[in-house]
């Protein structure tokens, strides 16, 4: 059996040009991470990739990878979830 001593996620999330993928892969990693929890793995941290979409350096600003979206066609920056 393994045995861990402490798990921690990092860096989770996923690039994605249309926004279309990225709200049903943090949910299934987050049910992944209690099913793990469940059998006793213990996990004891999952920090996201970036909380507001950014620059990507071979992307520019199209994907979408951020907890929060940034809408970089008004002059204001608004922001949503």
């Amino acid at each position: 059996a393994l045995r861990f001593h402490s798990v921690v996620i990092t860096e989770a999330g996923i690039a994605d040009a249309t926004d279309m993928l990225r709200p049903a892969h943090l949910v299934e990693h987050l049910l992944a991470v209690r099913e793990a929890q469940r059998l006793g793995v213990p996990v004891h941290g999952f920090v996201y990739g970036a909380v507001s979409d950014g620059w990507e350096w071979a992307d520019g600003y199209c994907p979408k990878a951020g907890l929060v979206a940034v809408n970089r066609s008004a002059a204001d920056l608004p922001r949503s979830r």
